[in-house]
């Protein structure tokens, strides 16, 4: 917005009176024809700093050969305060010093640019005046200061902090689906044989694998439901040919009437399954070699691969079972270690636990918490409206789901909202350090750098991070550094307040008013002040008052704000106006 002001300068009272042959009182009398344009007229804030250039011309025979001018640029702004900027020198053609030279006959131009200097924010309804004073010889005068710009447009101001959190989700059970998934439910434990033996030693029974197993029994919830419960029952390679077919058959049958007694005991009425016979899928393997070599090659043992190589020449299962017969009377390992490992039966259950309702999880969520998932969990704290409750259900599920980085994480999120930034901030380093480049992670740190103004460690884990969420938040930032373009790259297609503002600060007001409109009426009274913004630069006075009017009545305290903008600068002596920001 450049504007072309005439510079008419007037002798400042109780200067010096010259005569009429003297080179600057003549440029005091012709000042009405300097003239200056201004280079964002008004001024405009970038990042957090100001900076401007202007330039003039001087008319023919009009800068007289042996004068000098000074010309300070000073910004005047509220209460009476002035910063001073570097001041420009011009002199004529047959002056003497440094500065920009002038010619007399042919007259000349002149360029200025100013330093960058901090912004405040009380600098909004600030004025530039040119400040000069004159010489020519041992005469000297002082020009009355003139308003070249008024205002310094500060509309980036209006940013929202509104940096998006990542939270770690349930796996629900589709895309679009809001509901979770039936849980899985499989497990496996092994009844171990002694050598041509059958019978289920009371021993097996009490092992720490059975124990384990019966205590899943034992918690499985009503609603449980199994597909099938199987039982693969081996002989070793060690044992006769002969004798193995019987053997394995009756090691399943008697892993059977094992497993029924055991689910008689450990389950609830309710689940009928693994009760009875019929319910077990049995399967034999005679003489289970493939497993003896699993198990060989997974061992320690020294020559384990030369027995390997020496067991693989015999194809007759005889021959076999003979030679390892012999190796294991030389290899302690093999008879202790190995081959009793072959001498089992194998129990596979499969099945679900059919997935709760969001009323049983908000029910749960009351009565036993302890009993949900932590997809369940997850899910139930969505549901939950009170902040300390959420924040507690998340330090249980921390707790009770350690390794699960989104108990953390998520609770990290709650703190948050609970404006606790240092706890947050500890949380997130805790689901870090169990999954150190979880993307919504490395976000959620990085928010909590830029909320502590650690700029640069933000920006490493937004990069680090790239998620979408991490992309919006960097254009945050490139909007306070005045990087309106970098910014709207970032921020994806998502219609928002920001990216509107982005769309203004870019040059692009049909743009953003069209997005801002998508928005739909809202009681946010920014979006309709921003709605207004963009009419005045679209010059649509009429309905950026009555868009004013929606913000003003919305948020009284935007009728102060909106006084000193400069956006508004063409209608501040209109009358609607300024009824509109008292």
């Amino acid at each position: 917005m450049n504007t072309t002001l005439k510079f008419g300068l007037s002798l400042f009272a109780g200067a010096l009176v010259f005569s009429a042959c003297n080179g600057l009182a003549k440029m005091v009398k012709r000042q009405s024809e300097f003239s200056y344009t201004v280079n964002p007229n008004p001024l405009e804030m970038h990042g957090d700093s100001v900076q401007f250039s202007f330039s003039g011309k001087f008319a023919e025979k009009l800068f007289a050969k042996k004068v000098t001018l000074v010309a300070t640029p000073v910004i005047v702004y509220a209460g009476g305060k002035e910063k001073a900027l570097r001041p420009i020198t011009l002199i004529g053609e047959k002056g003497v010093g440094n500065g920009q030279k002038i010619g007399y006959a042919t007259g000349g131009a002149f360029s200025y640019s100013s330093e960058r200097f901090a912004f405040e924010p009380i600098m909004r309804n600030a004025k530039l005046e040119v400040r000069v004073t004159g010489s020519a010889s041992s005469k000297t005068a002082t020009f009355e200061p003139r308003s070249i710009a008024q205002g310094i447009m500060a509309t980036s101001l209006l940013l929202k902090h509104d940096e998006q959190m990542v939270f770690g989700n349930a796996q629900l059970d589709s895309e679009t689906s809001q509901t979770l998934p039936d849980q899985p439910l499989a497990i496996k434990t092994h009844i171990y044989f002694d050598l041509n033996q059958s019978s289920v030693k009371s021993s097996e029974l009490s092992s720490k694998e059975m124990k384990d197993f019966a205590d899943f029994l034992k918690k499985l919830p009503n609603n449980a439901r199994f597909e099938s419960v199987k039982i693969s029952a081996y002989a070793s390679p060690d044992g006769e040919t002969e004798k193995n077919t019987d053997l394995a058959k009756d090691r399943a049958q008697a892993s059977v009437t094992a497993m029924i007694a055991l689910f008689k005991k450990q389950t609830g009425k309710t689940l009928t399954t693994g009760k009875q016979a019929s319910d077990y899928q049995t399967q034999e393997t005679l003489e289970d070699w493939e497993g003896f070599k699993s198990l060989m090659e997974q061992s320690k043992m020294a020559d384990r691969d030369l027995i390997l190589r020496v067991l693989t020449l015999y194809k007759d299962p005889n021959q076999r079972r003979s030679e390892i017969m012999n190796l294991s009377e030389t290899y302690t390992e093999l008879k202790q270690d190995i081959l009793p490992r072959l001498r089992r039966s194998e129990i596979t259950l499969n099945g679900k636990i059919p997935a709760k309702s969001r009323t049983e999880i908000q029910a749960s969520i009351l009565t036993n918490p302890d009993s949900l998932s932590a997809d369940e969990l997850i899910l139930g704290g969505g549901l939950e409206s009170d902040l300390q409750a959420r924040i507690r259900l998340f330090q249980k599920g921390e707790i009770r789901f350690p390794k699960d980085w989104r108990m953390a994480n998520n609770l990290g999120c709650m703190l948050l909202l609970n404006n606790q930034l240092s706890e947050a901030e500890g949380a997130f380093k805790r689901a870090l350090s169990i999954d150190p480049n979880q993307p919504a992670v490395l976000n959620n740190l990085g928010l909590c750098a830029a909320k502590q103004d650690r700029w640069p460690e933000a920006m490493d884990f937004y990069k680090r991070s790239g998620s979408p969420e991490s992309n919006y938040n960097q254009s945050i930032y490139a909007i306070r550094l005045g990087l309106y373009s970098e910014a709207l790259q970032g921020m994806g297609e998502k219609p928002s307040y920001n990216k509107a503002l982005a769309q203004l600060l870019n040059g692009n007001a049909s743009d953003a008013a069209t997005l801002l409109n998508t928005l739909g009426e809202t009681p946010n009274a920014s979006i309709d002040y921003l709605k207004a913004i963009a009419q005045m630069r679209l010059s649509n006075t009429n309905g950026a008052m009555d868009l004013l009017k929606s913000a003003t009545s919305k948020d009284p305290r935007l009728k102060a704000y909106a006084k000193d903008d400069v956006e508004f600068l063409k209608v501040r002596d209109d009358a609607n106006f300024k009824s509109l920001t008292q």
